[in-house]
């Protein structure tokens, strides 16, 4: 599998999303079911979980105990369509 980096941006302050919407562009550069989300929360521990990728959006969810709110770094990695895998050696 052909992994890039290809999306990453760091919340302005205090911006606090629970929809990373992704570059138009994906919608034919990438295989969605090969989109993956690094989260790492910003001041404070966040349950924080993907609900779902669908129609170029990635759905934030925190299951926090007191509050709902989403407010964390993020990186998206997704296998592009126009390259092919690489063969792993055995």
């Amino acid at each position: 599998m052909l992994n890039f980096k290809i999306y990453e941006e760091a919340p302005k302050a205090y911006k606090q999303t629970k929809i990373i919407e992704l570059p138009e562009e994906w919608k034919w550069l990438v295989h969605e079911d090969s989109i993956t989300v690094q989260l790492t929360a910003i001041g404070k521990s966040q349950n924080l979980f993907v609900k779902d990728i669908s129609d170029n959006k990635i759905f934030i969810n925190n299951d926090a105990l007191f509050s709902s709110k989403v407010n964390a770094y993020y990186v998206v990695h997704a296998t592009r369509k126009d390259v092919n895998k690489l063969k792993t050696v055995k």
